[in-house]
């Protein structure tokens, strides 16, 4: 019987402790957390480092006490874990078209399958170069799963219970009572509106009234005075004689002198943005705004306290129930790199109790996957090709030199100078590093740019030729070496130059005109005024071609040191051949055939390039054309297997072996010759 650890409730173990000598029978063993250890009473008992039973199953069970861990001072609980098998289908795993594809078994006992937990496991796969984490596998336990569910329920509803910003107006803000409030203020000022309209009307009628009533006063005061008139009467001083009434002050009542006075309008108020403002925040519930606001703060605590056990990126996360075993076909690809000739594969676990208790179990052990590749049978001698190499050489370099406006004066200080003459003084010392070749002269021809008069830029050009090899020899100070090998010369408008960049600009919408005026118009001065009939054109050939025609063409006249033939004729590495190599041992296969397709279409490298990427019956056209060695009658039987030619698989591969022995080993390792030998049962005694 395999002996397991399992953590039982230290209130249990404190039973079983205390009883001292009484006898317990356990029907079931439950998983959990020990809690904080109680203080017990005084006994003549001594606690046991362990206790076991076998319970009546007949399996036999271990507890162990928690202990303290010396840095955290949590308590820890060992725990002993039945092993986790896992299976290679096989140990030898071929590459192909730049991919290894590894398969394995994972059975997991049941002793390790609980409703109280999660089991994870997590493939690791070593290269030489680098470390693979594969996709985790996670065994939840029933109750682990339903407990991590709820956990994210609770949460959801906390989350849920969070007003998002879109429904604010809808949950916060009380929009029947705002439309109300909003109709009561608009009905008041319409009241006030109507209140002093009426009164206007009023004063309006009373006033006519009143005019009429003082009219009539008068009019009578007016015929008394006409009676009397012309008479010495003491009646004049009586009021009905003299005394004559208008609507003014004393006679208006307080409520419509306003609108006797003139000038009043009546008010006319509607509904402003600052009513509306103070409305709303009547009818805005901001302590729950306060209180949603604060919920929005505690989410990310709200998530740690309910989400005790987040779900976390795995290729398989399910739940099984405690009773069953597990078995799962475990299937990667990978990508096959330089110098991949095996990976080891081991598998880390991890038991994550329901009450947050992590145990990991032990370092499992190491499978050793062989890698075969078509790359180890590829053909690494050096390839010469011919190539005729002459006593003369030339190397051209051009330096963009800045000069002011109508000066030939050459200035370090101006635009890139300094940096672009120290081009020139590099490509002289890497000449005489290699100490193969000696610089004859040095032609230094000067341009410039087409505006202005091409009989002054041909002078102006002359003239910086001139002043720059005067710097190079104040530089150098060697005036006669310079002197010696520095010819200067000059070419004035730089056409040539500037008709090749405008025919690879493809902005330029009208090029065709442009590079036709360019061609035809032989004066200089009336072809660069017809460019100006584009001036989009003109302005981007102004800005981007024109400050690459002002410089300096550095011509090296060169020729090898202690060479005497003018050509001779000798054999130099195959650069692009020995380059698609090296892309077939990166892995690049595609790129690696591109080349070789185009240079050495029936070569072996090129077979084999072809195996690689699975193209197998061209690869067996070639390849049958190649000489007769035991590499390549191995490979021509891996290519006979795949396109279903057992026959003459199974001749080639003898024969492969009867030219290398070493050959009866590596077929193992190649799944199309391994089937080979277990199918027709080849070199039994020699395994």
């Amino acid at each position: 019987m395999r002996t397991t650890r399992r953590i039982i409730p230290f209130a249990l173990l404190s039973g079983l402790l205390l009883s001292c000598g009484s006898e317990h029978r356990l029907a079931r063993v439950r998983i959990s957390q020990p809690g904080v250890r109680e203080a017990t009473t005084d006994t003549a008992c001594k606690v046991p480092e362990q206790i076991a039973w076998t319970d009546d199953k007949g399996e036999r069970h271990i507890v162990t006490r928690a202990e303290k861990d010396s840095v955290t001072g949590e308590e820890i609980t060992s725990v002993e874990l039945s092993e986790i098998t896992v299976m290679a289908r096989s140990k030898q795993v071929a590459e192909r078209n730049g991919k290894i594809n590894l398969d394995f078994v994972v059975t997991v006992p049941r002793e390790l399958v609980s409703n109280k937990w999660q089991l994870q496991l997590a493939p690791v796969a070593y290269k030489p170069s680098d470390t693979l984490y594969l996709d985790r596998i996670f065994l939840s336990g029933a109750d682990f799963a339903k407990m991590q569910k709820r956990g994210y329920m609770r949460y959801q509803a906390f989350i849920n219970s969070i007003i998002p910003d879109s429904l604010y107006l809808q949950k916060l803000f009380d929009g029947k009572g705002y439309r109300k409030a909003l109709a009561e203020l608009e009905e008041e000022y319409f009241q006030a509106w109507k209140h002093e309209v009426l009164q206007k009307e009023r004063w309006i009628d009373w006033s006519d009234k009143a005019n009429a009533r003082f009219a009539l006063f008068n009019w009578r005061v007016e015929q008394n005075r006409r009676a009397i008139a012309g008479y010495n009467s003491i009646l004049e001083h009586l009021p009905a004689y003299w005394m004559t009434r208008e609507l003014e002050g004393k006679y208006i009542p307080s409520r419509w002198r306003m609108f006797a006075e003139g000038g009043y309008k009546i008010r006319t108020r509607s509904i402003s943005p600052e009513d509306s403002a103070a409305i709303t925040r009547r009818f805005t519930d901001y302590g729950k705004m306060a209180e949603n606001q604060k919920r929005k703060e505690q989410a990310g605590a709200m998530y740690d306290k309910y989400v005790r056990f987040p779900y976390e990126p795995a290729r398989l996360d399910t739940v099984i129930r405690e009773g069953n075993k597990f078995v799962y076909y475990y299937k990667q690809e990978l990508p096959a790199t330089e110098n991949t000739k095996r990976i080891d594969l081991t598998l880390d676990g991890l038991i994550l109790s329901k009450d947050e208790t992590r145990t990991p179990l032990p370092p499992s052990d190491t499978i050793t996957y062989f890698i075969s590749s078509m790359v180890q049978f590829l053909d690494r001698t050096p390839r010469y090709k011919k190539k005729i190499v002459t006593r003369k050489d030339e190397v051209s370099l051009r330096a963009y030199v800045a000069y002011k406006t109508g000066s030939t004066e050459f200035r370090e200080e101006t635009g890139n100078n300094r940096s672009e003459i120290d081009k020139v003084f590099k490509a002289i010392r890497s000449i005489n590093y290699t100490g193969e070749f000696l610089i004859d002269s040095v032609l230094m021809t000067a341009t410039s740019s087409p505006e202005g008069d091409a009989g002054m830029n041909l002078f102006l050009s002359r003239g910086r030729a001139t002043e720059l090899k005067k710097y190079l020899a104040r530089r150098t100070e060697d005036a006669k070496g310079v002197d010696t090998i520095f010819r200067p010369a000059w070419r004035g408008e730089d056409w040539e130059r500037l008709r090749g960049l405008v025919a690879k600009d493809d902005t330029l919408r009208h090029r065709p005109e442009l590079l036709r005026i360019m061609e035809e118009t032989r004066n200089p001065d009336i072809r660069e005024h017809a460019l100006r009939k584009y001036p989009e054109d003109y302005r981007r050939i102004r800005e981007k071609h024109y400050p690459l025609l002002r410089g300096v063409e550095f011509l090296f006249h060169l020729h090898r040191r202690d060479m005497i033939q003018d050509t001779v004729v000798m054999p130099v590495i195959d650069s692009t051949y020995m380059a698609a190599v090296r892309m077939i041992e990166d892995r690049r296969y595609k790129q690696a055939l591109a080349l070789l397709d185009e240079h050495y279409p029936a070569d072996y490298n090129t077979a084999v390039c072809l195996m690689s990427l699975g193209y197998d019956a061209r690869a067996l056209e070639i390849m049958r054309e190649q000489r007769d060695t035991s590499d390549r009658n191995y490979l021509l039987a891996i290519l006979y297997s795949r396109l279903g030619r057992k026959e003459d698989a199974v001749k080639s591969y003898v024969r492969s072996c009867d030219q290398d022995a070493g050959k009866i080993w590596r077929g193992r390792l190649d799944p199309e010759i391994n089937t080979l030998i277990e199918t027709y049962n080849l070199y039994k005694d020699e395994y």
